[in-house]
């Protein structure tokens, strides 16, 4: 698990980049990459 000060970062390749058309309510991925950004992660695509 995560501790509060650790630093993630994700690099998404080929078609992980477009994941924002896979968002489902099944698979919130555009819930869980706002989380993500706004809990200052890095997201590099």
């Amino acid at each position: 698990m995560l501790n509060e000060d650790d630093d993630v970062s994700i690099f998404l390749h080929g078609s992980a980049v477009e994941f924002r058309r896979h968002d489902s309510e099944q698979f919130p991925l555009n819930l869980l990459a706002k989380t993500f950004a706004l809990s200052e992660g890095v997201l590099l695509a």
